[in-house]
């Protein structure tokens, strides 16, 4: 699931993102960017779980699965230019 996400949005002319592929793909930018600091508080994941429940009106429990996926799909991804580039 994730090497085909990273594929897709790495593709030199990338089609636009099913709706549940560019929720992950934002999870996953939002964790690159909690975890810049090379510090990955309890606070930062809280705060990320509270934004995407607001923004694609999840629950709690949805929004930490995605999240944790989100976090999955950060480690595979490539250098944040390149994974934020593909994004827009």
């Amino acid at each position: 699931m994730f090497a085909n996400l990273l594929k897709s949005l790495l593709d030199p002319e990338p089609k636009e993102l099913a709706p549940s592929d560019a929720r992950l793909a934002i999870a996953a930018l939002l964790v690159r960017v909690a975890r810049s600091d090379n510090h990955y508080a309890e606070s930062e994941i809280q705060r990320i779980n509270r934004v995407l429940q607001t923004r694609y009106g999840l629950d709690a429990a949805g929004a930490a699965a995605l999240r944790q996926d989100g976090e999955t799909l950060e480690q595979e991804a490539p250098d944040t230019v390149r994974f934020s580039r593909a994004i827009k």
